[in-house]
């Protein structure tokens, strides 16, 4: 059986309602995950859309917690090629709980960087200024929030901008179900 297969599988036991199953996955990922090449496996497993949400979505949580700790130890193509995926994917997924955890991970990568990335300025530039797609816009709200610790302690100078935005968001009647 392969990386993706077993992982899938392991995914699985994790979404059953049956506490010694999700116990026996959780034992059997714990040493996976200690492998740095495990998060790239990981991410396939996360944008298959041919896999069942749920599995994606908890593929997506422990992304976010595990990832960190690798992340480090990538060079920095690697680290841009994450930042990337992870934004792009985001952008494009239709599954509201995969972008939820998927957000998360966006989140967490943010953090780790402790500044401002052209992907993430340029994909939270473009989510802003779709006029037309609600959805889009709500999914930079969804980050922003997710990243307030980040963009207080390491953002600083991209402070402005953002207000800016909020002003313009929170005073378009058009936004009424972004902001609500």
């Amino acid at each position: 059986m392969s990386d993706f297969a077993q992982l899938v599988q392991m995914l699985t036991a994790l979404t059953q309602p049956d506490t010694n199953t999700i116990r026996q996955a959780e034992a059997a990922l714990k040493p996976v995950l200690k492998n740095p090449a495990a998060m790239m496996t990981l991410w396939q497993v996360i944008a298959d859309i041919s896999q069942p949400i749920a599995v994606r979505h908890v593929g997506a949580i422990i992304l976010r917690k595990r990832l960190t700790p690798h992340y480090s130890s990538f060079d920095p193509a690697t680290k841009l090629e994450w930042q990337k995926n992870v934004l792009n994917t985001l952008a494009t997924e239709q599954q509201r709980p995969v972008r939820s955890g998927l957000v998360g991970v966006a989140a967490s990568l943010a953090a780790v960087e402790q500044t401002a990335t052209e992907p993430f300025l340029q994909f939270l530039t473009a989510a802003a200024n779709e006029t037309q797609n609600t959805a889009a816009r709500e999914l930079c709200f969804l980050l922003l929030l997710e990243m307030t610790d980040t963009i207080g302690l390491h953002w600083k100078e991209h402070i402005p901008s953002l207000l800016q935005f909020f002003t313009h968001v929170l005073n378009n009647p058009q936004e009424q179900t972004v902001v609500h």
